[in-house]
């Protein structure tokens, strides 16, 4: 039963209440109306143009090893752009890594995310990417920015608009992660403003989506904020699969004798060079279509060697394919060596490695601090 203190207890929490509501919902009114005047602001500023400068976004997934794929097709290009003095953002795309439970699983088992990342970041060093040169390396996973932006664009694209850019290769299980994908890396690219991306030319879509993104994204800001990023393939080459060479190199094959490491020790080489794909024909020839697996060690003698692909032709005109395949290997083992050497140096030095990490997420988030500014009413 209650007694009458006990009534006005209540009453009193209720008037309590309710007034905690009202100065809720007036805050709430009050905040609204800020974003409002704040959307209305850039609305009369829909045609100003920004001054846009040139940014040069590229990177690697450090799931699996880096192979031979991933030297031609994005870090010789980078390591081009570095000798004509660009600027380039290098991302290690540790996110991107992750799209399933089963790389949750495989990570957890034998490392960690940071260490895998680490690998891939000495890796690029002793390929000759350098920060003093003005390549600035920076783990995905560290800056927040990119996350912020990723939930923004993933309220403004439809599901329809990524699904075609879906890589699903027959899976069972096809995780959110996945799904989303191409928004988080439209994400990386428009969170620094980027005006360029190295990249091979399969990665073309993704950046045709970016530039779709931005283009949604000023309409919605009312001002041209984020420039239409080009994608640079100028430099790239795609190098195949040796057991399956319709087909790219790839760390997602299971089979590791499709692809050439590029820690491989040289017996492993030789191995994976000698059970290549070729074909019963007799002689050389650049022949996509007709004869891929000799065309691809072609392409990679060529391209590890430096001498051009005709001249190889010419030269093994009256070799079979084991002399030749004997020469493939040698040029890539030749080729790998001083890369592996400097690995071994570059991954003791953890200091280092840190170092240059942590230099280019502080470079990174300034920038990103910058773009993430212009959504600061949603923060």
């Amino acid at each position: 039963m209650y007694r009458p203190y006990h009534i006005i207890t209540i009453c009193i929490l209720n008037i309590h209440s309710a007034v905690d509501f009202s100065a809720c919902f007036i805050g709430k009114l009050s905040k609204y109306s800020t974003y409002a005047k704040h959307i209305d602001k850039c609305c009369l500023k829909r045609e100003e143009s920004l001054p846009v400068t040139e940014t040069i976004i590229s990177g690697v997934q450090p799931s699996g090893k880096l192979h031979l794929g991933n030297y031609f097709g994005c870090i010789y290009p980078c390591l081009k752009a570095q000798e004509n003095r660009k600027k380039i953002n290098f991302m290690i795309a540790n996110l991107h890594s992750i799209t399933s439970a089963k790389n949750l699983l495989e990570i957890a088992q034998n490392s960690d995310v940071l260490s895998i990342s680490k690998q891939a970041l000495a890796i690029s060093l002793a390929c000759g990417l350098n920060p003093s040169e003005g390549t600035r390396f920076f783990y995905q996973s560290q800056i927040a920015n990119i996350l912020k932006l990723n939930w923004i664009i993933a309220c403004l694209v439809s599901a329809n608009k990524i699904q075609g850019l879906l890589r699903l290769r027959n899976a069972k299980f096809i995780s959110l992660g996945l799904v989303c994908y191409p928004v988080l890396m439209s994400s990386d690219i428009l969170s620094i403003r980027a005006t360029k991306v190295i990249a091979n030319k399969d990665q073309t879509p993704h950046v045709e989506l970016a530039r779709f993104i931005a283009k949604k994204l000023n309409s919605f800001l009312g001002k041209e904020f984020f420039p239409l990023t080009e994608i640079d393939t100028s430099e790239s080459s795609s190098i195949m699969s040796l057991s399956k060479p319709t087909e790219k190199m790839s760390k997602c094959e299971t089979d590791e004798h499709s692809r050439i490491d590029l820690l491989d020790p040289p017996e492993v080489v030789f191995s994976k060079i000698r059970d290549s794909v070729t074909d019963s024909v007799r002689g050389l020839s650049i022949e996509p279509e007709k004869r891929p697996g000799v065309t691809n060690l072609i392409r990679i003698y060529s391209k590890c060697s430096g001498i051009a692909q005709d001249t190889a032709i010419r030269d093994f005109s009256d070799a079979g394919f084991i002399e030749f395949k004997r020469s493939v290997a040698e040029v890539v083992i030749e080729f790998l060596r001083p890369i592996q050497q400097r690995y071994n140096e570059i991954i003791k030095d953890s200091q280092y490695l840190d170092k240059v990490a942590n230099d280019g997420v502080e470079h990174i988030n300034s920038i990103s601090d910058e773009v993430i500014k212009v959504f600061d009413w949603l923060f």
